[in-house]
C-alpha cells in the first residue's frame, strides 16, 4: 500500500486523523464552549473520540419507548 493511502486509511479513524481533524470535529460539533480553542493535537483527538463515543449517542427514538407485552 503506498504511504498516500495508507495515510488515507488514517483519516477515518478519529483517533489517528490528522488532515481531517477540522472536518471531523465539525461533524461532532467541536469545539464547544466547554472545550474551547487552545487544546493540542492529542488533546483535540481525546475531545472528538470521547464526543462520538459518549452515552446516549445514535439510537433510535423508537428504542428508547417501553416494549409493549403481545
Amino acid at each position: 500500500m503506498n504511504d498516500r493511502a495508507e495515510s488515507l486509511l488514517n483519516e477515518a479513524n478519529p483517533r489517528a486523523t490528522y488532515e481531517l481533524l477540522a472536518e471531523w470535529e465539525a461533524f461532532a460539533n467541536l469545539p464547544d464552549t466547554c472545550t474551547g480553542s487552545t487544546l493540542t493535537l492529542q488533546e483535540r483527538r481525546a475531545v472528538l473520540v470521547q464526543r462520538l463515543t459518549a452515552t446516549g449517542g445514535n439510537r433510535s427514538p423508537l428504542e428508547d419507548q417501553p416494549r409493549r407485552r403481545p
